[in-house]
């Protein structure tokens, strides 16, 4: 790292986590880069979570930060929002309470943000992520790469991809400033935090990621969003679900409305063909069949694997 290590802003976000934070905030302590800042919000616990981000902020005075509201139960979109808003350093990370970073994360990170900052300007929306490795609630692997886990290829991460797919796990990616102005605020409809800043990131920035391992991702049956091993038994448990039309219905709405804040926000900065693909698919539902799989073939908005595209031709 340079002479003058820039500051990077952690954000975590708590909600009843007194289970695993302990362990969580030891691996933040743990960082082999030291010039971190911990931003907390909590989102109304009802266990011990905030006792232990006291007990925390007091052994690391000066570095640990408590955002206090009137709100409550923001989910986790609204609560990194809220945080974002009180983050002012060069780079962010998003933080989940059940997790354990291990201790390279920030710097690796780091390092990968500042080489393509280095090539896209500090200017430009900078986001990198990384691989993960899943574990169990007492943190025994399940799989070495949670994107092999999952059949996710990370290459993947065109706006026209990430429409249907989102490939960027929050809790292992960073973010840098112009990154941080250009999704806030995040929309109320944005289906999550991550996938927002990942599509904001395709379109009028830069994604970059790296196969390094940096968190030990918890399945633990409680987690907002988890892991799931797109192997063949899954797939056959799944079949029914992959091919039910009313479910993908009701995601396809909250994809397309995510694409119609997307048009709105930044259509004005797109090239015509992007700006007319993004459009396209915003203006989904109100399609027939024919014409919705038409815009899949003409912008190319698939997802990974054959098997979810098959899946997704004939439900929508």
């Amino acid at each position: 790292m340079n002479a003058v290590e820039p500051v990077v802003d952690i954000l975590l976000a708590t909600y009843n986590g007194a289970d695993f934070l302990p362990e969580q905030l030891e691996s933040i302590e743990a960082q082999t880069y030291r010039n971190w800042r911990l931003l907390v919000r909590d989102d109304g616990s009802t266990d011990g979570t905030l006792d232990i981000v006291r007990a925390f902020r007091a052994r690391h005075a000066g570095r640990v930060e408590i955002v206090e509201d009137e709100e409550q139960r923001l989910g986790p979109r609204g609560n990194f929002d809220r945080l974002l808003s009180r983050s002012g350093a060069p780079y962010f990370m998003f933080c989940d309470q059940d997790d354990v970073w291990l201790p390279n994360k920030t710097e690796v990170l780091l390092k990968a943000a500042l080489a393509a900052e280095a090539k896209a300007g500090v200017d430009c929306p900078v986001l990198v992520h990384s691989n993960l490795a899943v574990v169990d609630r007492e943190l025994h692997p399940l799989a070495k790469s949670f994107w092999r886990y999952q059949k996710i290829d990370p290459r993947r991460s065109r706006w026209n991809h990430l429409l249907v797919q989102n490939v960027v796990t929050g809790c292992a990616s960073i973010g840098n400033a112009a990154l941080r102005d250009a999704i806030q605020p995040i929309p109320t409809q944005a289906v999550m935090h991550d996938w927002w800043a990942a599509l904001v990131t395709a379109l009028v920035g830069r994604i970059d990621w790296i196969d390094d391992v940096t968190v030990l991702y918890r399945q633990h049956g409680g987690n907002d969003t988890g892991a799931k091993h797109w192997g063949v038994r899954f797939i056959i448990r799944s079949i029914p679900e992959l091919f039910r039309r009313d479910r993908l219905r009701v995601a396809i709405k909250a994809y397309s409305r995510q694409a119609s804040l997307l048009c709105s926000r930044f259509g004005e900065r797109l090239d015509p063909a992007c700006r007319a693909g993004l459009c396209a698919f915003a203006d989904l539902p109100g399609k027939g069949m024919a014409e919705r799989r038409l815009t899949l073939f003409q912008y190319g908005i698939w997802k990974t694997g054959w098997i979810r595209n098959l899946a997704l031709l004939v439900r929508i």
